[in-house]
């Protein structure tokens, strides 16, 4: 069985419940008795109140459960007075797996959680609402991206970025990046116009200089090349066919391929600074190095050379590192398993 739990448009905690079986003829795994149940509370012993309710009702017995899956939250995964506690003291079988999908969630909101990085997420999350609210403004920049044949994406309209679910963040930062040129573009021509919204007028201004500093640009290359190798992780795992040995081995290449990138790291991000100069260029920026002091406290001060190595320092390094160390820690319980 598979729970989650959320808070639906009356602030009201609903869980849905979904039971996951074999079917004999032909042993196919099935997803079946989708349900949406409303909490009196959040706790374990409420939670699982409520799970056992709706086995009673579906007719279903413990001695059949050999698994059950949720977040790992403490009401969730308490060992002692959590859900999964309380259900082992049920049916010893019925193993516990974290969400192999709220693991990855956690490893990638972790990994970007860097000054450069955080910000640059924070810009693009702004940005991206500020376009795709209005009816508008969306389609003006399908009209800017019309109007750019040089513009390599196959990408014809802007995301915006969801608020918790970090997996679903893939496609936002890919996209914006390779929409970079038609967004700045567009946010030039609203910043100039005589617009008389106080909103729309005042707010493209600022988000034209933010997505022009070298620090934004080498961030978003660096996060979305990192975030192009953990796209396959976040969609292939949700396969109905897939099992947790074949999940774990993709965790494993992954985290082999970041192992390399960090072993070649000059290497790596030198073609990563490459693209950002080119992209940096494209929309009339250019990528230098801050001036660093030796009392410097309130930003990065590692020294370098150059703008290419104190990037790969302050940004690409601390990314790639945090992304090995989550994927090592946050799924050696899948591995224990």
């Amino acid at each position: 069985m598979i729970c989650d739990e959320t808070a639906d448009v009356t602030i009201k905690e609903r869980m849905t419940f979904c039971i996951r079986y074999i079917e004999i003829e032909g042993f196919v795994t099935k997803e079946d008795f989708l349900v949406f149940t409303e909490l009196k509370s959040n706790t374990g012993t409420s939670v699982a109140e409520a799970i056992d309710e709706e086995l009673k009702t579906l007719g279903l017995n413990y001695q059949y459960l050999c698994g059950q899956g949720y977040d790992g939250g403490s009401n969730m995964a308490g060992r002692f007075k959590g859900v999964q506690a309380l259900i082992l003291g049920k049916q010893p079988l019925s193993i516990y797996i974290h969400c192999f999908s709220h693991s990855l969630n956690l490893c990638v909101s972790k990994s970007c959680d860097t000054p450069i990085t955080r910000n640059m997420v924070g810009v693009v999350r702004s940005v991206s609402t500020f376009l795709t609210a209005s009816a508008n403004r969306n389609s003006s920049i399908e009209e800017a991206i019309s109007r750019l044949p040089f513009t390599e994406s196959k990408k014809t309209k802007l995301k915006a970025m969801w608020p918790t679910r970090w997996v679903e963040r893939h496609d936002t930062l890919i996209t914006f990046k390779e929409l970079l040129v038609p967004i700045v573009t567009l946010l030039d021509e609203l910043s100039s116009s005589h617009e008389t919204n106080a909103e729309t007028a005042s707010k493209p201004c600022m988000f034209s200089s933010a997505v022009r500093r070298g620090d934004f640009v080498v961030a978003l290359a660096t996060a979305a090349n990192c975030f192009s190798l953990t796209l396959t992780l976040s969609e292939q795992p949700q396969s109905p066919n897939m099992d947790l040995t074949a999940a774990l081995n993709h965790v494993n290449v992954v985290l082999e391929v970041f192992n390399n990138i960090r072993t070649d790291s000059e290497i790596e991000f030198g073609s990563i600074f490459e693209d950002a100069v080119k992209l940096a260029e494209n929309i009339g920026s250019v990528i230098a190095m801050p001036t660093t002091i030796s009392t410097q406290t309130k930003r990065d001060n590692v020294p370098a050379s150059n703008a290419e190595e104190y990037f790969r320092r302050t940004v690409f390094l601390p990314v790639v590192d945090r992304f090995i160390a989550e994927l090592e820690t946050r799924f050696s319980h899948h591995i224990a398993t």
